[in-house]
């Protein structure tokens, strides 16, 4: 296992045996999996170093082509609809704010945004199972943005 190529792996807990379910992509960073363990979002950079969001398809990962996952900070998807036809992002969408909003799986366009706030970054997690159904907990937070060379030493 090498941490520079983040591949997904099975991990049996109780003998400690692993299968790799996911090899590396050179562009994706971090990997996302619904609560069924099926391994569904990859978050990288492309060569350019803007933040790229990948979808699965099969053995494929598709780059989403919205400009809206491609803020300084990379989008982070708390969690998937229980049907899988939508992934909650978490993202700077038209603004410079965190907020959690909706997306269609199937292409990444935005449906509607979930919660966000004007003046601080919001963050959550999104907990699903069969019998509660989906339930988001998120956070808001301040987070100070100055402008670059404004800090003094």
């Amino acid at each position: 296992m090498n941490p520079n190529r983040p591949s997904v792996y099975r991990l049996d807990i109780h003998n400690g045996a692993y299968t790799r379910i996911r090899k590396h992509r050179s562009q994706i960073r971090q990997w996302y999996a619904d609560s069924a363990g099926v391994v569904r979002i990859g978050v990288g950079f492309t060569r350019g170093d803007l933040p790229m969001v990948f979808r699965m398809e099969g053995r494929i990962a598709r780059p989403y082509a919205n400009p809206a996952f491609q803020s300084e900070v990379p989008p982070v998807p708390p969690g998937f609809s229980m049907d899988g036809t939508e992934v909650y992002m978490n993202m700077a969408y038209g603004t410079d704010r965190h907020g959690i909003y909706r997306v269609r799986y199937a292409d990444g366009e935005v449906l509607d945004v979930v919660h966000k706030d004007p003046d601080f970054d919001v963050f959550g997690s999104l907990v699903s199972n069969h019998r509660v159904g989906s339930r988001l907990a998120y956070v808001t937070c301040a987070t100070i943005h100055m402008p670059f060379g404004s800090m003094k030493s």
